[in-house]
């Protein structure tokens, strides 16, 4: 059974320093690769809002989050590209339910926070001069997460789940489309994704998937 935690705040999970070494790791090379004069290569950093959750379980609703790292990007042509980005994310699901209890209706809220590394490979064509479409696959690695639960008006209690409740391993499709030349810089962009997760999330669950809708930004380092 997972270890009682509801008197620890453990808002962003463990993974996070590994996620800061491994972003680390990404823009040292990427930097040097652009001053060694490799003009169609690229890279910047992201930020998004998520709203994801699991399909499957009875009652699941949306769980705000977020995301953020660093890319790389290669111009394949004047109207394409591959993009490939180190992003530390949050998923999960939230939900509540109404049970009778005598007399009164009580509600129970439930609530699944995950901390995913992912990385998405998609290809990019640019099908005007402001607006572009990107796809691609998705790998996703969970780093930790937990389980919050609530009666009423009571307190959260919350547990920490461990590789014993979830699959480490998340592979799905990332689609989205993405602003282009929107400054005379080039060099700030606006995207609205959807990914679609193939792979279950719970163990004890059938059927359960991620699907994650996030509003993002990018800036592109030195274009």
């Amino acid at each position: 059974m997972p270890k009682d935690l509801s008197h620890i705040d453990d808002k962003y999970g463990k993974g996070l320093p590994s996620f800061v070494v491994l972003l680390f790791l990404v823009l040292v090379p990427l930097s040097r690769a652009e001053a060694q004069g490799l003009d169609q290569l690229h890279f910047g950093m992201r930020l998004g809002l998520d709203m994801s959750t699991l399909t499957g379980i009875e009652d699941a609703g949306m769980e705000l989050g977020f995301a953020a790292g660093a890319g790389a990007k290669y111009e394949l042509s004047e109207n394409s590209s591959v993009l490939t980005e180190l992003l530390y994310s949050t998923g999960g699901k939230s939900s509540s339910i109404t049970v009778s209890n005598f007399k009164d209706n009580l509600k129970i809220y439930d609530k699944i926070h995950l901390h995913y590394l992912k990385i998405p490979v998609v290809y990019q064509y640019y099908f005007t001069d402001i607006l572009g479409l990107e796809i691609g696959p998705q790998l996703g690695f969970c780093l930790g997460g937990k389980k919050k639960t609530r009666t009423g008006n009571e307190d959260w209690s919350a547990v920490r789940l461990t590789s014993d409740d979830y699959h480490v391993f998340d592979f799905g499709i990332l689609t989205g489309i993405y602003t282009n030349n929107l400054t005379s810089e080039n060099d700030f962009i606006v995207s609205l994704r959807a990914y679609f997760g193939f792979t279950n999330v719970m163990k004890d669950e059938d059927g359960n998937k991620n699907i994650c809708i996030q509003l993002g930004i990018a800036y592109i380092i030195g274009k």
